[in-house]
């Protein structure tokens, strides 16, 4: 599967399972919302290695964070095939550590 079709498949998905069924004012305001569930997402995968709970369950926190971020690209229409294979080229260009400390 393609990710431009798992993120609609991700989307249609949360959207089926009401987590579009929330009082937010604007467009905004829902990527904000996905953001933080994203964020709540990488918060468990950090308790997992906390708890050196192993890679089954760390690979079951990386997942969910890689769905509730395709659902978010669906939301936002994102051609997500064509924007991170774009995204990967120009990082091929960009120095080591892009020129940081980290």
């Amino acid at each position: 599967m393609r990710l431009n079709e798992m993120a609609k498949e991700a989307y249609m998905q949360s959207f089926k399972n009401g987590f579009y069924d929330v009082n937010v004012s604007t467009d905004v305001n829902m990527v904000l919302l996905k953001l933080l569930l994203i964020n709540g997402e990488v918060a468990e995968a950090t308790e997992v290695l906390r708890k050196d709970q192993g890679n089954d369950r760390l690979h079951e926190e990386l997942a969910d964070i890689m769905i509730r971020l395709l659902d978010l690209m669906g939301y936002t229409r994102m051609d997500v095939d064509t924007v991170i294979t774009k995204k990967m080229e120009y990082n091929k260009t960009r120095p080591y550590r892009h020129g940081r400390q980290f």
